[in-house]
This record gives structure tokens, C-alpha cells and sequence, in this order.
């Protein structure tokens, strides 16, 4: 049932406040949207939508309606009845549960969950409601986080989602017990899952309720997650981290695989450039750059960030072993292919930080990648680690500097690298700089591991 009224006094006082979904428009706020009920566990929930902050306020409107009357609870609306009437004019053509996105929509949204619910969500090939399994006996608290912030029963149903830091602060909160705000407070992250928006709501999965975009009861994995974050993927020190850092770490590096796995989607594939193309690329990583790798028959050769394969087409054919890491699962499947018919091959799709082996390498290249890392000091150190005494690292910096990356829609952040910088890391690890070679687009480092025997 919904209800209009002019006033929050309006509301029944002979109504459980856990009964009642308040949506109020104000106006002359300092914030957009204020939601829960302001630490008052006898008031119901209310979310309040600042007319003059929200461009769209009618859909927040029309789908608080939509939602209430659907599910037939009890909703009141506080606004005057020509803000109702404009809303409802402006909002026809929608529903709460329409099958698409709205422009205004993130095309992923987050989910985020402690380590036991991870490994509960991989048995399970689902992710589930509170109440899903509440129901099952699969949880170990007896009421959900939400109850903090006056969330009424009903919203236990569904499994919601955030973006930014506010999906790492719900797991900081169930570990503490209570809603727990500090982003710097340490905290054990569990798994942040990424998830496509666009196919949930094409195929009828998402709710909207006025404030939140959320799925009811159950959602498979297949065919909805992109990529899950754990610490360990991270290549973070420990499983102790902070909302910030985990949260910051892990959209950055989704940002980058979601970026070249879009790029094959559209149908770039370096490997197949025209000749003029890749004699574009020359200008970091041509000749010059293949024969400072020195290979022999018998070179184990790592490349971090081996992409398609574009240059590992190349240097695989000539070495003894050859070992590619790439933070894109769609890049590496395609690298797979590129070099299937060499049976010395491994492709890992995995952070480099994060990458683990026994095995220690005679050559380690790689050109152009560095400008995704922000802890070069720890991936150069990391380099001389996986080279065997006298082995030899190869890298191409790009010489721009700027730190963003304009793809048509999509922005990446970079993080760029200068030769003074590159080679103190570089002799800070233990490494010594052969030297350096300036190509038109490209400073080339060319660095080896001194061995035992070494003065």
C-alpha cells in the first residue's frame, strides 16, 4: 500500500515502524540522499532524496511506488501532491524492475563478503540473500548488519550491492559487530565480486527500490560475475588490509583487465595489427628491444604482461621456456591461441604482484606495463627475486608522462615511469643497469643480476 503525505507527523503512530518505507523529497540540504533512521531504532526507515542535488529525483520516486506497491508494503511518500504529480508524469516509460540500464547506472555494480561467505558463494555457484541462508542454518549471526541502520525486515530478502569503499565497510561492520565507518581501520577482506549490471537487468534479475539497485533471493555466478578480488589476487603483503586500500587496489586493477578485455570485445587484437601498426609499436619495443633479450634455445624467459601476445609471438619461437602473466583472462585465452602450437608455453592470468613460482627465470621483459603498476619498487624487487644470478631484465618505459589514459568512454589511470626513477629501483634491488637505450617513443632499460662471482 502506498501513501501520499505532506509530513513525517503524518505518519501512523499505531504502525510498527519496522512496517513502514518512508521516501521524503526536501530540499536546501547539504547532502543528496540520507538514508536509515538517523540512530533513532524507534523511527522507521526513511530514505530523504535532495531535490536540488538529484537530477533525477522522479525515478527515485516512481520506483520507491513501484516497489512498495509490488511487494504491498507499506510505503509513504512525503512530498507535496504537485511534486507526486510531476514525478508520475516524468516517470512514465519506467519501472522499478525495467529490463536495462539507465544512463546514470553503473554498468557493474559490487558485492562484497567476508572470507567464509566467499567460500560459501564458490560452493554454493551462487550468491544469496541473508534470509536465503539464514533459512539453511548457513550463517553464524543471528540478524544482518542492516538492522543497524533501521533497514526493515523486508530488505533481508535481497542481496544488495554498492561501489567505492561502502561495500568493504559492510564486512568491516560484520567483523565488528556494529556499523563501523573508519575506511583506514584494519580489517580481514573477504572477496569483492564484480558483477555485470547490464545482463542482470536484461534478463529481468534487478530491482530497484528508490535508493538501491538490488536482486532478490539468489544470483548464479555464471553468466553474472566478471572478477572477484582477494588479497591474494591483490598481490597485497598479508590478509590484513583497510577498506581503502583493498577497495582502491582492487577497482584499480579491475579498471585494467576490464579495459583490454573490452578492447578484444571490440575486436583489437594487437597480434593481428596491420604492418603499419606494428611498426607504430616499434617505437618501444622493435628490433632494438628483441635483441637486447639475448635469447638462446635454452632461455627460460618470463614477459610480464604478455598481453595477446604480441611480442611473445616473437621471443617464444627462440627460448627454451616461455612463461606469460597478464591480468586479463580474455587477453590471456587469446595468447593461448596465438601460441598454441608451442607445447613450452604458460600463460597465467594473474597480477604479476601476486604470482607465485618456484622456478627462476634467464630473462624477464616487459614493455609498456609498468605504467599500470603503482608499487614499482615492490614489482622491480620482485623481478630480480625471479631472475637466476646473470639473468637479465629487459624493460620499456613510455617517455609521456601524463597519468590518464582516454579510451572513447573509458578513463584509466596510470602511473608513469622516468628513467631517473626507473633506474635507482633498479639498482635499489640489486640489479646493474647496462645500460640504457632511447628509442622515439621509449627509454629501454637493459639491467642483469650480478653473479656470486661478480665484483
Amino acid at each position: 500500500m502506498l501513501t501520499h503525505i505532506d509530513s513525517r507527523s503524518e505518519l501512523p503512530v499505531s504502525v510498527s515502524p519496522q512496517d513502514i518505507l518512508v521516501l521524503e523529497l526536501v530540499s536546501g540540504t547539504a547532502y543528496s540522499v540520507c538514508v536509515g533512521n538517523g540512530g533513532d531504532s524507534s523511527g522507521p526507515y526513511a530514505v530523504q532524496i535532495n531535490k536540488d542535488r538529484v537530477r533525477d529525483w522522479y525515478l527515485n520516486v516512481g520506483d520507491f511506488a513501484g516497489y512498495c506497491e509490488a511487494n504491498q508494503l507499506n510505503g509513504y511518500l512525503v512530498l507535496s501532491p504537485a511534486e507526486y504529480q510531476i514525478a508520475m508524469i516524468l516517470y512514465q516509460g519506467h519501472r522499478f524492475d525495467e529490463p536495462l540500464l539507465r544512463d546514470d547506472e553503473p554498468a557493474v555494480l559490487v558485492h562484497s563478503t567476508t572470507g567464509a561467505g566467499w567460500q560459501g558463494i564458490q560452493r554454493d555457484g551462487m550468491l544469496r540473500s541473508w534470509n536465503n541462508l539464514h533459512r539453511t542454518g548457513s550463517l553464524p549471526e543471528d540478524s544482518p548488519i542492516g538492522i543497524f541502520l533501521g533497514d526493515p525486515p523486508a530488505f533481508s530478502d535481497y542481496i544488495m550491492f554498492g561501489s567505492g569503499i561502502s561495500p568493504e565497510v559492510v564486512v568491516l561492520s560484520k567483523q565488528s559487530g556494529t556499523i563501523f565507518e573508519d575506511v583506514n581501520a584494519a580489517y580481514r577482506p573477504g572477496a569483492r565480486l564484480y558483477l555485470d549490471a547490464r545482463k542482470m537487468a536484461a534478463d529481468g534479475l534487478l530491482i530497484r527500490d528508490g535508493l538501491h539497485v538490488k536482486v532478490r533471493d539468489s544470483l548464479p555466478l555464471e553468466p553474472y560475475l566478471l572478477w572477484a578480488a582477494t588479497w591474494d589476487k591483490l598481490g597485497l603483503d598479508g590478509p590484513i588490509s583497510t577498506p581503502m586500500i583493498f577497495s582502491k587496489a582492487a577497482d584499480r586493477q579491475f579498471a585494467i583487465l576490464s579495459h583490454y578485455d573490452a578492447l578484444l570485445e571490440e575486436g583489437q587484437d594487437p597480434v593481428l595489427d596491420p604492418p603499419v601498426l606494428q611498426a607504430h609499436m616499434d617505437q618501444w619495443d622493435g628490433p632494438i628491444f628483441l635483441e637486447q633479450l639475448q635469447l638462446t634455445p635454452s632461455s627460460a624467459v618470463l614477459e610480464i604482461g604478455v598481453g595477446t601476445g604480441r611480442l611473445a609471438v616473437k621471443v617464444a619461437p627462440h627460448c627454451g621456456s616461455f612463461t606469460g602473466i597478464d591480468l586479463s583472462p580474455k587477453s590471456i585465452q587469446r595468447a593461448k591461441e596465438h601460441l598454441a602450437g608451442l607445447p613450452h608455453v604458460s600463460l597465467i592470468a594473474a597480477d604479476f604482484l601476486a604470482y607465485e613460482t618456484d622456478q627462476r627465470f634467464d630473462v624477464i621483459y616487459s614493455s609498456l606495463t609498468f605504467l599500470h603498476i603503482a608499487e614499482k619498487e615492490k614489482a622491480i624487487r620482485k623481478v630480480a627475486n625471479l631472475l637466476q644470478a646473470g639473468g637479465r631484465f629487459v624493460l620499456s618505459i613510455d617517455t609521456a608522462t601524463g597519468d590518464t589514459l582516454h579510451y572513447g568512454s573509458r578513463k584509466l589511470h596510470l602511473y608513469p615511469d622516468t628513467p631517473a626513477e626507473t633506474e635507482a629501483l633498479l639498482q635499489a634491488a640489486g640489479l646493474t643497469v647496462l645500460r640504457q637505450i632511447p628509442l622515439p617513443c621509449a627509454v629501454l632499460f637493459v639491467a642483469e643480476k650480478p653473479t656470486p662471482n661478480d665484483p
